[in-house]
């Protein structure tokens, strides 16, 4: 009978951009190959409990302000004629005021922030390991379809571009990414810069202000069900509140129904 292998595949957001860790070119196993933040679960060890080991391990401070959003479906990988390998997929999310980057340690030599859904994605370009980008783009939902045709509205305020996206959006995954490419757009266009750097703000703060440890314990015992969106968003109030100081509309947080 072959020995079973756990893993966990740790895949990190900041503001929309996925951060890929280039392995130690001195490792045994894929030198020099891009992936995600990977290691294997010690007997004993919950999937949250070796994920969050390893992120501490090979991210350093980085790691106390991850949130767990997602889990993907547990991929069989293949092993040896006495082994083989099951690793668990999950999607973190990095909270804070300002931006962050993480502190290697021996067992990767470099480290890129990248725009998963961009035309001119470098996923394509790098030397990854095997499943990569098709684990990503599994467990990482494309932006809201919306995002262009709503900036271009005039008839719309930012508010109501800001709320019609929310809207759009059916889980926190793809609220998250398209939140971030919202911005990026206004900023790609020239559009309302001092607002999207106020809009940019107020998404830190709202993503640093969730409660974390509901959320892990929700998202690895309901993986299959389970849809943050609904309480993500629930101080529908707060946000509404924040957003009409911010910009200088008035929103209801009915409106986020």
């Amino acid at each position: 009978m072959k020995h079973v292998f756990k893993y966990v595949s740790n895949f990190v957001l900041q503001e929309g951009k996925l951060l890929l860790l280039k392995r130690s070119s001195k490792k045994a196993i894929l030198p020099s190959k891009w992936s995600v933040s990977v290691g294997t679960l010690k007997e004993g060890e919950s999937v949250l409990e070796g994920a969050t080991r390893e992120l501490n391990e090979e991210l350093g401070p980085l790691s106390q302000n991850l949130h767990l959003i997602a889990a993907g479906k547990s991929l069989e990988v293949e092993g040896s004629e006495t082994s083989t390998g099951i690793t668990h997929p999950l999607l973190w999310v990095r909270v804070g005021r300002a931006w962050q980057e993480p502190a290697l340690n021996h067992e990767h030599d470099d480290f890129k922030w990248i725009k998963l859904y961009a035309s001119d994605s470098e996923l394509d370009k790098l030397d990854t390991v095997m499943g990569l980008q098709h684990s990503a783009q599994e467990l990482i939902p494309p932006p809201c379809s919306l995002i262009e045709s709503t900036i271009e509205r005039p008839d719309l305020a930012l508010n109501q571009q800001v709320v019609t996206i929310m809207k759009a959006c059916k889980t926190w995954p793809e609220l998250h990414v398209s939140l971030w490419r919202f911005l990026d757009a206004m900023e790609e266009k020239k559009k309302d810069l001092a607002d999207a750097r106020k809009l940019r703000n107020l998404f830190r703060y709202w993503l640093s202000s969730m409660p974390k440890r509901k959320f892990q314990d929700d998202v690895i015992e309901n993986s299959e069900e389970y849809n943050p969106l609904g309480v993500l968003v629930n101080d529908k109030a707060f946000f509404a509140t924040r957003l009409s100081c911010l910009l200088g509309h008035d929103i209801q947080a009915s409106e986020l129904d």
